[in-house]
């Protein structure tokens, strides 16, 4: 699990982006788990497929973020339905423009659908 601190004393938001290679066609669900909890605070679904932005502001207040956890499910497959080349998926967390880190995989594209799973841990750097 990739763990990114933040600045819950900041003025700007959290927010999170999922980012892909082109040669991939993705789908993904977020899931924002409550500190040591399974009770999820937000879910966000969206897909690349589409000129919409893949970035979402987490809850306020930013305080509330700490130690939460966050699920990033995608599911993707080849653009052309081929089995050549790579995908890289990115899920980064920002506090306003500022990139603080990412969950990143990456491998080759396979002929079928395939899925991968991240966690991100969020840590306020100023408790």
């Amino acid at each position: 699990m990739t763990v990114i601190e933040f600045d819950a004393r900041s003025e700007h938001p959290l927010k999170i982006g999922v980012s892909f290679t082109d040669e991939i066609s993705a789908s993904y669900i977020i899931d924002v788990y409550e500190a040591s909890s399974n009770d999820v605070v937000m879910t966000k679904r969206g897909n690349n497929l589409n000129p919409d932005d893949d970035i979402f502001k987490l809850p306020m207040p930013l305080i509330h973020n700490h130690n939460r956890i966050i699920e990033a499910n995608i599911s993707f497959r080849s653009k052309d339905g081929s089995s050549s080349g790579t995908y890289k998926i990115d899920t980064t967390i920002y506090q306003g423009e500022q990139a603080l880190g990412a969950a990143s995989v990456s491998g080759s594209i396979s002929d079928h659908v395939q899925r991968e799973l991240l966690f991100l841990k969020l840590k306020s750097n100023t408790l």
